[in-house]
């Protein structure tokens, strides 16, 4: 450029608190010209050939060149509920569109971009998702939220539902692992003894439960078979959750081991998970109960799921 200084360009910042003044390559120079545009340093103007770029780490829900769409994002994360859905919609404007941050027109306004109906009560969908601490508000901006760990184990572990046909999975990123400290949690529930667990299919655990007889009498058997017909649970947490609500409120106890689980799923004529505790494993890593003393009990966020999510409000059999 003509009129350079001799020592290259002189570039002076002012705000408030703030006062620079430097001298700079042209490359420097011309490197900021081109980020205050809005555009991108050329390369060879203060930044490196993309073949001396470090390479970024592959994330398949990333921004890359291969754009995932909504309506694939919720496929992959296996989000059923509208509060699966609004969770899954937070975290796909985080990774693909990099807004950290939403609020909850954000949200509303994608579900018709995936072909999703509009949750009739979003509210009270949106104050479970709180209750869940899947997402959080962000201290310094009022009515803006963020997704947090707790929300993306429940993305990780697909929120415990199973595979649904045509959906596609990762071998990394929202591959339904169980979170370390969920997943011990689980597997010390029960008691397990030697040579009651045997492996199938390359090595997913189930176990040989038993029938607990005394469990329920027959005027609740017949109470618990009504009610887990009325409700309509979709996936195993919330077949569990059905069970485990109505065995509470039978028995009057709070927790139920793995037999007793079992023996309910053969009353209702449901089949029992394969991978019982795996799912108890991530009921718990999603926030929806604990196991203690070798006993899952459901917490209220899988009680206010039974009460208020169940039966779907847009299955097929309330159209009929």
């Amino acid at each position: 450029m003509t009129g350079e200084p001799a020592g290259g360009f002189s570039v002076s910042i002012k705000g408030t608190g703030l006062a620079l003044e430097r001298e700079v390559t042209a490359d420097v120079a011309m490197a900021l010209i081109a980020i205050i545009m809005g555009g991108k340093p050329t390369y060879g103007m203060g930044q490196p050939n993309p073949a001396e770029a470090p390479s970024a780490p592959d994330d398949p829900y990333a921004k890359s060149s291969r754009r995932l769409s909504l309506r694939e994002f919720l496929n992959e994360t296996r989000a059923t509920r509208n509060t699966e859905k609004i969770v899954a919609i937070a975290e796909f404007l985080n990774v693909q569109e990099q807004k950290t941050t939403f609020n909850g027109e954000d949200i509303k306004a994608r579900f018709k971009s995936a072909a999703e109906p509009t949750p009739a009560n979003f509210p009270r969908d949106f104050a479970l998702v709180l209750k869940n601490g899947w997402v959080a508000e962000d201290p310094d901006a009022t009515g803006s939220y963020y997704v947090t760990k707790t929300g993306r184990s429940a993305l990780d572990g697909h929120f415990g539902n199973a595979s649904r046909g045509g959906g596609s999975t990762s071998a990394r990123g929202y591959s339904g692992r169980i979170e370390s400290s969920s997943d011990k949690a689980s597997l010390e529930a029960h008691g397990r003894t030697p040579g009651s667990q045997r492996r199938r299919n390359g090595g997913s655990k189930t176990t040989n439960w038993r029938i607990v007889e005394a469990l329920l009498d027959e005027p609740g058997r017949a109470s618990l078979k009504d009610f887990y017909r009325d409700k309509r649970p979709r996936n195993q947490n919330e077949q569990v959750a059905v069970l485990a609500f109505k065995l509470k409120e039978l028995t009057a106890r709070p927790g139920f081991d793995g037999h007793e689980i079992h023996t309910a799923f053969q009353i209702v004529n449901a089949k029992t998970p394969r991978n019982l505790v795996g799912v108890f494993g991530n009921m718990t890593g999603s926030g929806l109960g604990k196991v203690m003393d070798k006993k899952f009990i459901a917490n209220f966020k899988a009680e206010d799921i039974v009460k208020h999510d169940l039966p779907p409000k847009d299955d097929k059999n309330d159209r009929d």
